[in-house]
């Protein structure tokens, strides 16, 4: 029968009693190579009921289940009378009830002595074990993430001096996830132990089984040490504290590195440090280099942070102008036309998209109304002018800044004209090039 409601579900999930709720934070799947029985006792006088909170391995609530014993009962149970048709991985008891609970483990094909462990109680964000010989035997962990959010397991072998030997992060677990871990990843060395440790707490089950001979021979549980959090050398993390000017032109990439960029640590080096570099908008990203998308033009803020190879910083923005891309035209030179009759040499430059520079240019200042302008192949008639009338006036060797208007853009020409307007002629002209 069930006789949970949803709010106390959630209410479990997100509650302090966690710690002192009775729990198996093992079960082997049915078909795996060892087999797992529930031997329940209700060693009380009066009927008792069992509730239970199930999960699969990835941390995921299955459907609550309840069983009850008459007083003085036993009842074997596998992982499937629990949650027919899932993978049970661990459970909770979440009633106070009398009914006593052993779990036994043995390989699949029951060739060796079970092994019998009880429900736990106990959470500690650290646990010590004492390892078995390698080669004689192996230790196994079952591990469950007791905490509310995602966290990092990570194991370590210290000696009996207290020195820390090696480390390795065995698992990233989803909240009430459990992971399985073997310690043959270690140097086999004597007199020393274990440490599994994490931010938040875990419940695990510790095993132990033989290897001499044909399969595990001799299977049983071993000891494991609930200890406080931790304690290290607290490591500062680097501080970005500001960054050079960065600009590129769009269509273009920048790589992004550490030179560029101002950096505080107080007690790591710079080649300690790793610069990463996040995604975010109007730009795309491989590695450390950015690429503005299509068509942008501004400002790219992008985050990065910086690792010592202990803590990260902060996150920090990193500026990036991106200005427009170039027009090919910009700079092209346009020779003018040697004019004997009224004087005019020099050339015309096209310097951004609103100016034409006229350089070394002359001019006799004959001619009525005489103007410069610009045209499309070589078409000057309904071409914008771009200066005042340069009748009357002479020029030698001589700089003008001319406008383009706004209503003209680098599309519209491609030559220039010193032009009589009066009688639509052509004193002298140049196609940019």
């Amino acid at each position: 029968m069930f006789r949970f409601s949803t709010w106390l579900c959630l209410s479990l999930l997100t509650s302090p009693l966690w710690a002192q709720t009775r729990m198996v934070p093992h079960v082997t799947p049915s078909a795996g190579d060892f087999k797992t029985e529930l031997l329940l006792v209700n060693p009380s006088t009066t009927e008792q009921i069992l509730d239970l909170m199930l999960f699969t391995a990835d941390g995921t609530p299955l459907e609550p289940t309840s069983r009850t014993l008459a007083a003085g009962a036993t009842q074997v149970l596998t992982p499937e009378d629990l949650a027919p048709g899932e993978v049970l991985s661990h459970f909770l008891v979440t009633n106070d009830s009398d009914i006593e609970i052993t779990v036994s483990y043995q390989d699949a094909q029951g060739n060796n002595s079970a092994a019998h462990v009880e429900t736990s109680t106990r959470q500690a964000v650290r646990w010590r074990i004492y390892p078995a010989t390698l080669g004689d035997a192996l230790d196994g962990l079952a591990i469950v993430n007791m905490d509310d959010q995602n966290r990092d397991i990570q194991v370590r072998q210290v000696g009996y001096d207290g020195v820390e030997i090696a480390r390795a992060t065995i698992a990233n677990l989803n909240s009430k996830a459990k992971g399985l871990y073997l310690f043959n990843d270690f140097t086999t060395r004597a007199e020393t132990w274990y440490e599994v440790f994490s931010p938040g707490p875990l419940a695990l089950t510790a095993l132990r089984f033989s290897t001499a001979g044909e399969g595990a021979r001799f299977f049983w549980a071993t000891a494991a040490v609930p200890l406080p959090a931790l304690v290290e050398n607290e490591n500062q993390p680097p501080t970005i504290t500001g960054q050079v000017d960065l600009s590129i032109t769009a269509g273009t990439s920048l790589t992004l590195t550490l030179d560029q960029l101002t950096i505080e640590d107080p007690d790591n080096a710079p080649e300690d440090w790793v610069l990463m570099v996040a995604d975010g908008t109007n730009y795309t990203r491989d590695g450390n280099t950015i690429t503005p998308v299509d068509g942008f033009v501004g400002m790219l803020d992008v985050p990065v942070t910086c690792s010592d190879g202990i803590s990260q910083s902060d996150s920090y923005l990193v500026q990036v102008t991106v200005t427009a891309a170039e027009d090919p035209r910009i700079g092209t030179v346009a020779t003018l036309r040697n004019s004997a009759t009224y004087g005019i040499s020099g050339r015309a430059v096209i310097v951004d998209e609103r100016t034409i520079r006229l350089e070394n240019f002359s001019y006799n200042g004959g001619g009525p109304d005489v103007r410069v302008y610009l045209g499309l192949n070589n078409d000057f008639v309904n071409g914008p002018i771009i200066s005042d009338s340069l009748s009357g006036t002479v020029f030698n060797n001589e700089t003008l800044e001319l406008t383009i208007p706004e209503s003209v853009s680098l599309d519209d020409f491609n030559a220039i004209s010193i032009w009589c307007t009066l009688f639509s002629i052509s004193f002298s002209e140049g196609t940019f090039q």
